[in-house]
């Protein structure tokens, strides 16, 4: 059984789920991919045409 830890009121973690990694609620899109895509320097446009389920 997997052991879900709350960091916040917008992020989870289950090692069951992405090895761990930490998680956004709303979507289930893991922290170290948007925080990726803004080191890139994605406008906040281009952040949701790829992560369609931000809008």
């Amino acid at each position: 059984m997997s052991q879900l830890h709350s960091l916040s009121r917008h992020l989870r973690q289950d090692p069951d789920l992405l090895a761990g990694e930490p998680l956004i609620l709303e979507n289930r899109h893991s922290l170290r991919a948007i925080i990726s895509a803004w080191k890139r320097g994605n406008s906040p446009e281009q952040k949701t045409e790829h992560f369609d389920r931000m809008r």
